[in-house]
């Protein structure tokens, strides 16, 4: 299974962005799509992901990520993220992996090809998992580069471009391909 991104996406995929000038989840409800390595020519993003405040005050951030170019393969997650001062943060854990979903080459994976890609990436995530992720980045709606930090150390891995988009700007996943549209 050849990734995309070499384990950038995955990274993407369990790391909520951060508040360090951006509110997210204001930026959410205004109808914003935080748009990650987006590529302005062909309007792409390779992660979408929008953050949405619960009832009880938590806040769920939900998020689409390719994270395999051949076969193609989406997750689908939805997990709960904190603030830490002037970042966002949750943990990589069982539970948060256990209820991502997949789509390979448009059609939901089975059963078996899911716990297959749960178990590529709790691999792929290496030291990340089972500790806190938390990302920041600074002010700004067109690109920024998120910082991130693992169990309060800084990470050690590639920046990850963001850039928030609205819907009618017409940003999609790399591919058409993707699976749902984001809620």
């Amino acid at each position: 299974m050849e990734d995309i991104m070499a384990g950038l996406s995955v990274i993407l995929a369990f790391a909520a962005s951060g508040s360090g000038g951006v509110d997210p989840v204001s930026l959410s409800a205004k109808g914003f799509i935080e748009c990650a390595q987006p590529d302005e020519s062909s309007k792409t993003c390779e992660g979408m992901a929008t953050y949405v405040r619960q009832p009880d005050g938590s806040i769920m951030s939900v998020d689409q990520f390719v994270i395999s170019k051949q076969p193609q393969v989406v997750v689908h997650s939805r997990t709960k993220v904190t603030l830490r001062g002037q970042s966002m943060c949750h943990m990589n854990e069982d539970v948060a992996l256990a209820r991502a979903s997949f789509v390979i080459a448009g059609a939901a994976a089975t059963e078996e090809e899911a716990r297959s890609w749960r178990q590529w990436q709790k691999e792929r995530l290496g030291i990340m998992y089972e500790n806190e992720v938390c990302s920041s980045y600074p002010a700004g709606l067109k690109l920024v580069v998120v910082l991130t930090s693992i169990g309060g150390m800084p990470a050690v891995s590639d920046p990850i471009a963001i850039r928030w988009v609205r819907p009618d700007e017409g940003f999609k996943l790399v591919s058409e391909q993707a699976g749902e549209p984001l809620e």
